[in-house]
């Protein structure tokens, strides 16, 4: 499974990686009642003459700068935003590795953007 970051180097990756027609996912919380729950959003990149893709009115590096990282394997555990609720659902369980990984990009985030100013 490879994860694109939010950054120079993900984004410059992610260009070269990118395949016209291929499924791209995110992670988001959604806010439940119960709790916030993990979901994915997919995203579909068409070939474009002035980017390397682009989804809709987004290029493919404003969807990883806004939604970023991005994953090119389905997380597994989580349903999509579009899905019904599963009544399984716990929010307080492990929700398998692609959350476990996009939990430990957040923390890394916090701690790269404090060293810049």
């Amino acid at each position: 499974m490879a994860m694109y970051e939010r950054t120079r180097g993900g984004k410059k990756q992610f260009l070269r990686d990118l395949v016209p027609g291929k499924t791209y996912y995110s992670i988001t919380e959604l806010v439940q009642p119960w709790g916030n729950e993990p979901a994915y959003e997919e995203w579909v990149f068409k070939k474009s003459r002035l980017w390397g893709g682009t989804c809709g009115h987004m290029s493919a590096e404003a969807v990883l700068a806004n939604y970023g990282p991005l994953y090119d394997t389905r997380p597994a555990g989580m349903r999509g935003v579009n899905d019904k609720p599963d009544q399984t659902f716990n929010p307080h369980a492990n929700n398998g590795p692609a959350y476990e990984a996009h939990q430990q990009a957040i923390a890394n985030r916090g701690r790269r953007r404090a060293g810049v100013r």
